[in-house]
């Protein structure tokens, strides 16, 4: 979940079904958002699809826009979020390379797919995921969907030392099918957030992942050691440069 100045609120993906009913919604209830600006599916697999589909099933929680990569899917989940669009009468927008976002005093851009999607690759949901970076006075943060080598790649050509980014939630709950070297030396993140259930059974995050982002300094932050993490984004006084500050859950018990 995303929060802006000026009470705009979007959320990126929805976690499996029960995400959404054990902590999307109470958060949301909690926090006293009625209205979500925009949500994003970075793809359609039911480890981030199911928890917008019971968010749209449940009606509580308003939503004025739907943005995927436009890649479609094969199952009965996929088929019943096409619907749930169609009864509410949702805008579904479609985001590739070049699309631009802007909330209030936020504004980004979709980095990948590019337009014609990427063919001929393991795992096309994946490397096909939507990936987008924001901007927020002088930082930058980078989502990455469930994004594997075959898509970083294609982005390190056509984008370069562009990828920088302050903040980057690691692809793929922290597999070794992401993050590679190259993406990581443009990336260069002080912070990386790894969003991962505990005790998994693929045994996310890869302890190779792991190593690599220590080898380079950067501070990770994983929700299966660390729960809820809230980042906040504090401006300077020269309103150039914007301080992060990483609260755990945990440190509040």
């Amino acid at each position: 979940l995303i929060s802006v100045p000026g009470g705009y609120h979007f959320l990126v993906d929805g976690g499996e079904a029960r995400g959404y009913t054990e902590e999307i919604k109470p958060y949301l209830l909690e926090q006293g958002i009625r209205r979500l600006d925009l949500v994003v599916v970075t793809h359609p697999h039911e480890d981030h699809l199911g928890g917008v589909v019971r968010l749209l099933e449940d009606r509580q929680i308003q939503v004025e826009q739907v943005l995927t990569s436009g890649i479609a899917h094969t199952t009965n989940l996929y088929r019943r979020f096409l619907e749930l669009l169609l009864e509410r009468e949702i805008p579904l927008l479609e985001g590739v390379a070049g699309t631009t976002l802007r909330l209030g005093p936020v504004d980004g851009v979709v980095l990948h797919p590019p337009s014609g999607y990427l063919q001929g690759v393991d795992s096309a949901l994946n490397n096909n995921s939507l990936v987008f970076l924001l901007r927020f006075g002088g930082i930058r943060l980078l989502l990455t969907g469930d994004t594997e080598r075959a898509g970083e790649a294609v982005m390190v050509k056509s984008y370069g030392e562009a990828l920088r980014a302050n903040l980057l939630k690691v692809a793929h709950h922290g597999s070794d099918t992401s993050t590679g070297e190259d993406w990581l030396e443009l990336v260069a993140p002080e912070i990386a957030v790894i969003s991962v259930g505990a005790g998994n059974q693929f045994g996310h995050p890869s302890p190779e992942i792991l190593s690599r982002l220590a080898a380079r300094g950067t501070a990770v932050y994983r929700t299966d050691q660390d729960g809820h993490l809230t980042v906040y984004l504090k401006n300077s006084r020269l309103g150039r440069y914007s301080k992060i500050i990483v609260e755990r859950e945990v440190n509040k018990e």
